[in-house]
């Protein structure tokens, strides 16, 4: 049963998160940092909300959450519009992502290190085309505007990296969970 007092815990957990380390992230212009560190602690986050509710749809239901809380940094004075605007929408793609990707593989096939690497992948290559979408339609700014080496480095070399730290972060966590048999998502 989707228990909303699950999806407020999670989703607020993962906002709060979203709204300062991911803001100061951001601000600090680091290419890179953001991505790399900010979808592993979100898949973690949708992982618990999923293992807690049994329901693929807290994911979704989380990540709004999450998003919501997120666009709270509109009201601190300075804030670039893109630099808040653009992670909300990330952590909604990757909430449909990560369920795309929970629907097609079972319990033991989760535990592969395809699953993280598979969900990053997905939702940048959904991140992007939005993007270009944008950039067609509004003339918004994108990614794909600094070259060659941007995308490549986002849709590949960082999905790489969140998908291998979310798989070894997943190994550690069943090593110290208290009945080894059940892993951190189920």
């Amino acid at each position: 049963m989707l228990s909303l007092g699950t999806v407020l815990f999670w989703g607020s957990l993962w906002g709060a998160w979203e709204a300062t380390a991911g803001h100061l992230f951001h601000l600090a212009r680091i290419p890179g940092a953001a991505g790399i560190v900010m979808f592993p602690i979100g898949f973690l986050i949708m992982a618990r909300a999923f293992a807690a509710t049994g329901k693929q749809s807290s994911i979704v239901w989380t990540a709004g959450v999450a998003a919501a809380i997120k666009l709270t940094d509109l009201l601190l004075p300075g804030t670039d519009f893109f630099m808040v605007i653009n992670p909300a929408q990330a952590i909604l793609l990757e909430s449909i992502a990560v369920v795309a990707i929970f629907s097609f593989s079972n319990t033991a096939k989760r535990s592969s290190l395809a699953v993280p690497i598979l969900a990053s992948v997905s939702w940048r290559l959904a991140y992007a085309f939005v993007s270009l979408f944008a950039a067609g339609s509004y003339g918004a700014a994108n990614f794909f505007q600094a070259g060659i080496l941007s995308p490549f480095r986002f849709l590949i070399v960082e999905a790489v990296c969140d998908g291998l730290l979310v798989f070894v972060v997943l190994r550690i966590l069943e090593m110290i969970r208290f009945s080894p048999r059940r892993p951190v998502y189920e």
